[in-house]
């Protein structure tokens, strides 16, 4: 009984088909090897399949690159690519390559993973980066470099941060708002609004606006500030509801308005404008501008003073109602009470005999003394060149004497020139 010749040569072909006929007795051992090396082939272990080679009977006496075999302990497919090199089929027995209508998804078992979209993006639902140092998912982004973690979000309007913010120089082209703002920097920024605002650093802002207190250790340089309480250079300068307290020497380039008091405890305060004020205290007195007199007044408590106004800058003397110039000198009127008054003067008695001096400027507090004597004109043989002025009562603008003849009646209905000296306060 012939046989016809097998398709597969005794070379046994490693790539490509074979065009296979009938055989009518037999099928040689060549035939079954070579499909059986197109099959996959089982071992226990990757080592197993490594160490595959030292029996010639068996054939073949090695795996063959492209063989694909199946490991059974760890339940893998690979297939053979060098001498002990694989590929696998799957990087892991949980790995899940899926799609789903226009989305593909690699996952750990079906669970998470990413997504593939047909738009070309690609979707995690959870991202870990550097072992949860960075992880995004659906509640935000958290950080985690340190011992904290910052969870980061975002509102209608806002990123926001649930931990502090700390940064050498925080710089901002529009407002800055917080509750509450401790800068261990320095403070750049249009504007600031804070329930309070601690800055260790310089502020140069547009405008700064606290609720509670303003703290900074260094410059601040605003537009307008706006605080129930300003503290500026460690203390130095503390602002609050009841006035401006200044420790050291501070300058004011501009007008320094408070409607408390400003008290300055160890320094001199500056200002290279104006100062206007209502009342002004040094040492204890209280100084006030009198519009009237163009004069400085003050208020000394306690004394015989005490609760009158006293004049201490502007005419202490007067002649004739000008200021006098020769004497006493102007420091010396500065300095010395009480106040005096000179003149010369016509008035005319009523019928009671009675002569009102009047001064050219009211003294401030009242009159203490007048001295009143004939004026020119009753030289020898005038029937008034004894006429005595006596009986005198003063107030705050005039002196009020009795004119008599030397042997006693009172001289009515009579004109007067006399010379006067008033002594005020």
């Amino acid at each position: 009984m012939s046989a016809q010749i097998p398709p597969v040569p005794d070379s046994n072909p490693t790539v490509g088909f074979v065009d296979w006929r009938d055989v009518i007795d037999n099928v040689r051992e060549l035939d079954l090897e070579w499909l059986q090396n197109r099959t996959v082939v089982r071992f226990d272990s990757v080592g197993a399949a490594n160490s595959y080679a030292g029996d010639p009977a068996k054939v073949p006496g090695s795996l063959e690159e492209g063989q694909v075999v199946y490991f059974i302990g760890p339940k893998q497919l690979a297939v053979k690519t060098g001498a002990s090199t694989y590929k696998y089929a799957l990087l892991s027995g949980l790995l899940t390559v899926a799609d789903a209508g226009a989305i593909a998804s690699i996952s750990n078992a079906g669970t998470g993973g990413i997504t593939l979209p047909a738009d070309g993006s690609v979707g995690v639902p959870l991202l870990k980066v550097a072992v949860d140092r960075v992880v995004a998912d659906s509640a935000g982004l958290h950080l985690k470099t340190g011992t904290a973690v910052a969870n980061l979000t975002t509102s209608a309007t806002d990123l926001v941060s649930d931990i502090p913010i700390q940064a050498p120089v925080l710089k901002a082209a529009g407002a800055v708002q917080a509750a509450s703002a401790a800068i261990s920097g320095a403070v750049a920024a249009a504007s600031v609004a804070a329930t309070t605002a601690s800055v260790s650093g310089a502020a140069s802002v547009g405008s700064l606006a606290a609720a509670t207190t303003i703290t900074a250790t260094g410059n601040v340089t605003a537009g307008g500030v706006i605080a129930n309480a300003l503290s500026i250079g460690g203390g130095n300068v503390v602002v609050n509801n009841t006035g401006i307290n200044v420790v050291g020497n501070e300058t004011i380039s501009g007008a320094l308005s408070a409607g408390g008091n400003i008290t300055s405890s160890a320094g001199n305060v500056v200002a290279n404008s104006g100062l206007v004020t209502n009342n002004l205290f040094l040492n204890g007195a209280q100084f006030q501008w009198e519009a009237s007199t163009n004069g400085l007044i003050k208020l000394v408590p306690g004394g015989s003073g005490s609760g009158a106004w006293q004049r201490v800058s502007g005419a202490r003397h007067r002649s004739n109602g000008n200021i006098a110039g020769a004497m006493p000198s102007t420091d010396d009127l500065y300095r010395y009470e009480p106040l005096w008054q000179a003149g010369s003067v016509v008035v005319h008695s009523n019928a009671f005999g009675q002569i009102v001096i009047p001064f050219p400027e009211s003294f401030p507090n009242g009159c203490l003394t007048c001295l009143v004597t004939n004026g020119d004109g009753f030289g020898p043989g005038d029937v008034h060149r004894y006429t005595i002025f006596s009986g005198s009562s003063y107030t705050n603008a005039n002196a009020t004497f009795h004119a008599s003849a030397a042997a006693g009646p009172f001289i009515p209905d009579t004109d007067f020139r006399v010379n006067y000296i008033a002594f005020g306060w």
